[in-house]
Protein backbone atom coordinates (compact mmCIF):
# COMPACT_ATOMS: atom_id res chain seq x y z
CA UNK A 1 0.00 0.00 0.00
CA UNK A 2 2.82 2.42 0.79
CA UNK A 3 4.29 2.23 -2.73
CA UNK A 4 0.83 2.85 -4.17
CA UNK A 5 0.42 5.84 -1.86
CA UNK A 6 3.82 7.27 -2.79
CA UNK A 7 3.16 6.58 -6.49
CA UNK A 8 -0.22 8.27 -6.16
CA UNK A 9 1.43 11.32 -4.56
CA UNK A 10 4.21 11.41 -7.20
CA UNK A 11 1.55 11.46 -9.92
CA UNK A 12 -0.28 14.32 -8.20
CA UNK A 13 2.96 16.28 -7.92
CA UNK A 14 3.78 15.58 -11.58
CA UNK A 15 0.36 16.87 -12.63
CA UNK A 16 0.64 19.96 -10.43
CA UNK A 17 4.18 20.74 -11.63
CA UNK A 18 3.10 20.22 -15.24
CA UNK A 19 0.13 22.54 -14.83
CA UNK A 20 2.39 25.22 -13.39
CA UNK A 21 4.72 24.89 -16.39
CA UNK A 22 1.84 25.02 -18.86
CA UNK A 23 0.36 28.10 -17.16
CA UNK A 24 3.62 29.93 -17.94
CA UNK A 25 2.89 29.46 -21.65
CA UNK A 26 -0.92 29.55 -21.95
CA UNK A 27 -4.10 30.60 -20.25
CA UNK A 28 -5.96 27.99 -18.24
CA UNK A 29 -8.78 27.75 -20.77
CA UNK A 30 -6.23 26.79 -23.45
CA UNK A 31 -4.87 23.87 -21.42
CA UNK A 32 -6.50 20.54 -22.12
CA UNK A 33 -6.37 17.41 -20.04
CA UNK A 34 -4.51 15.80 -22.93
CA UNK A 35 -1.83 18.52 -22.99
CA UNK A 36 -1.50 18.31 -19.21
CA UNK A 37 -1.14 14.52 -19.33
CA UNK A 38 1.40 14.78 -22.15
CA UNK A 39 3.44 17.29 -20.13
CA UNK A 40 3.27 15.05 -17.03
CA UNK A 41 4.02 11.88 -18.98
CA UNK A 42 0.87 10.06 -17.87
CA UNK A 43 -2.24 8.83 -19.62
CA UNK A 44 -5.71 10.32 -19.32
CA UNK A 45 -7.13 7.46 -17.25
CA UNK A 46 -4.42 8.09 -14.64
CA UNK A 47 -5.41 11.75 -14.58
CA UNK A 48 -9.01 10.79 -13.84
CA UNK A 49 -7.86 8.52 -11.02
CA UNK A 50 -6.66 11.70 -9.28
CA UNK A 51 -8.83 14.59 -10.48
CA UNK A 52 -12.11 15.28 -12.22
CA UNK A 53 -10.82 18.32 -14.11
CA UNK A 54 -7.94 20.78 -14.40
CA UNK A 55 -9.53 23.22 -11.94
CA UNK A 56 -9.19 20.59 -9.21
CA UNK A 57 -5.45 20.44 -9.86
CA UNK A 58 -5.18 24.21 -9.67
CA UNK A 59 -7.35 24.33 -6.57
CA UNK A 60 -5.08 21.84 -4.83
CA UNK A 61 -2.01 23.93 -5.71
CA UNK A 62 -3.69 27.08 -4.45
CA UNK A 63 -4.96 25.45 -1.25
CA UNK A 64 -1.50 24.14 -0.40
CA UNK A 65 0.22 27.52 -0.92
CA UNK A 66 -2.48 29.39 0.99
CA UNK A 67 -2.20 26.87 3.81
CA UNK A 68 1.53 27.58 4.14
CA UNK A 69 0.90 31.32 4.36
CA UNK A 70 -1.95 30.93 6.85
CA UNK A 71 0.16 28.59 9.02
CA UNK A 72 2.96 31.17 9.06
CA UNK A 73 0.48 33.92 10.01
CA UNK A 74 -0.98 31.76 12.77
CA UNK A 75 2.49 31.08 14.19
CA UNK A 76 3.29 34.81 14.01
CA UNK A 77 0.09 35.71 15.88
CA UNK A 78 1.01 33.27 18.66
CA UNK A 79 4.24 35.19 19.39
CA UNK A 80 4.15 37.94 21.97
CA UNK A 81 6.30 40.50 20.11
CA UNK A 82 4.40 40.88 16.84
CA UNK A 83 6.38 43.99 15.80
CA UNK A 84 9.67 42.13 15.89
CA UNK A 85 8.44 38.99 14.20
CA UNK A 86 6.49 40.67 11.40
CA UNK A 87 9.65 41.17 9.32
CA UNK A 88 10.43 37.49 9.85
CA UNK A 89 6.93 36.54 8.65
CA UNK A 90 7.29 38.69 5.53
CA UNK A 91 10.76 37.26 4.82
CA UNK A 92 9.41 33.72 5.13
CA UNK A 93 6.64 34.55 2.67
CA UNK A 94 9.05 36.20 0.21
CA UNK A 95 11.55 33.34 0.48
CA UNK A 96 8.74 30.93 -0.43
CA UNK A 97 7.75 33.10 -3.39
CA UNK A 98 11.35 33.29 -4.57
CA UNK A 99 11.96 29.54 -4.17
CA UNK A 100 8.70 28.71 -5.95
CA UNK A 101 8.75 31.43 -8.58
CA UNK A 102 6.82 29.51 -11.26
CA UNK A 103 4.11 28.46 -8.83
CA UNK A 104 3.52 32.01 -7.67
CA UNK A 105 3.69 33.43 -11.19
CA UNK A 106 0.82 31.07 -12.02
CA UNK A 107 -1.13 31.90 -8.84
CA UNK A 108 -0.50 35.63 -9.25
CA UNK A 109 -1.48 35.68 -12.93
CA UNK A 110 -4.41 37.95 -13.81
CA UNK A 111 -6.69 34.89 -13.99
CA UNK A 112 -6.10 33.74 -10.42
CA UNK A 113 -4.66 36.60 -8.37
CA UNK A 114 -7.93 37.92 -6.99
CA UNK A 115 -9.22 34.41 -6.26
CA UNK A 116 -6.00 33.73 -4.32
CA UNK A 117 -6.39 36.97 -2.32
CA UNK A 118 -10.12 36.44 -1.72
CA UNK A 119 -9.60 32.91 -0.41
CA UNK A 120 -6.71 33.79 1.85
CA UNK A 121 -8.66 36.75 3.24
CA UNK A 122 -11.33 34.41 4.59
CA UNK A 123 -8.68 32.65 6.70
CA UNK A 124 -7.06 35.93 7.74
CA UNK A 125 -10.35 37.38 9.00
CA UNK A 126 -10.93 34.41 11.28
CA UNK A 127 -7.32 34.38 12.52
CA UNK A 128 -6.92 38.10 13.14
CA UNK A 129 -10.05 38.33 15.27
CA UNK A 130 -10.29 42.12 15.01
CA UNK A 131 -13.05 44.56 14.29
CA UNK A 132 -11.81 44.83 10.71
CA UNK A 133 -14.39 43.73 8.21
CA UNK A 134 -13.83 41.22 5.46
CA UNK A 135 -13.61 44.12 3.00
CA UNK A 136 -10.98 45.98 5.02
CA UNK A 137 -8.93 42.83 5.40
CA UNK A 138 -9.31 42.05 1.68
CA UNK A 139 -8.07 45.55 0.90
CA UNK A 140 -4.95 44.95 3.01
CA UNK A 141 -4.35 41.45 1.64
CA UNK A 142 -4.69 42.59 -1.97
CA UNK A 143 -2.36 45.52 -1.28
CA UNK A 144 0.28 43.31 0.29
CA UNK A 145 0.14 40.60 -2.35
CA UNK A 146 -0.04 43.19 -5.16
CA UNK A 147 3.30 44.53 -3.97
CA UNK A 148 4.67 40.98 -3.78
CA UNK A 149 3.25 40.25 -7.25
CA UNK A 150 4.90 43.35 -8.70
CA UNK A 151 8.22 42.39 -7.08
CA UNK A 152 7.89 38.86 -8.49
CA UNK A 153 7.07 39.95 -12.04
CA UNK A 154 9.89 42.52 -11.95
CA UNK A 155 12.31 39.59 -11.51
CA UNK A 156 12.71 40.20 -7.76
CA UNK A 157 15.27 42.99 -8.26
CA UNK A 158 15.39 43.85 -4.56
CA UNK A 159 16.72 41.18 -2.23
CA UNK A 160 14.25 39.37 -0.01
CA UNK A 161 15.65 41.19 3.00
CA UNK A 162 15.47 44.64 1.37
CA UNK A 163 11.92 44.13 0.08
CA UNK A 164 10.82 42.58 3.37
CA UNK A 165 12.10 45.64 5.24
CA UNK A 166 10.14 47.93 2.90
CA UNK A 167 6.90 46.00 3.38
CA UNK A 168 7.44 45.69 7.14
CA UNK A 169 8.03 49.41 7.50
CA UNK A 170 4.78 50.22 5.70
CA UNK A 171 2.77 47.66 7.65
CA UNK A 172 4.16 48.43 11.08
CA UNK A 173 3.66 52.16 10.63
CA UNK A 174 0.18 51.83 9.15
CA UNK A 175 -1.56 48.93 10.87
CA UNK A 176 0.15 48.41 14.24
CA UNK A 177 -0.39 50.55 17.33
CA UNK A 178 2.52 51.56 19.54
CA UNK A 179 1.73 48.73 21.97
CA UNK A 180 2.21 46.15 19.20
CA UNK A 181 -1.47 45.43 18.65
CA UNK A 182 -3.32 45.55 15.35
CA UNK A 183 -5.02 48.96 15.10
CA UNK A 184 -8.78 48.98 15.38
CA UNK A 185 -10.74 50.76 12.63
Amino acid sequence: MKSNTSRYKRTQVALQDSLILLLQKRHLDEITIKSLCDQAGINRSTFYDHYRNIMEVLSEIMDYRQGLIVAALKKWLETKDTNYHYAELVQKCLNSVQANELVYKALFSPEFFFVFCKNITIDFVSLLNTNHSYHTTLYNVVGFFSAVRYWLFQDMKESVEEFSNQLSFVYLNTFMSEDGQIKKP
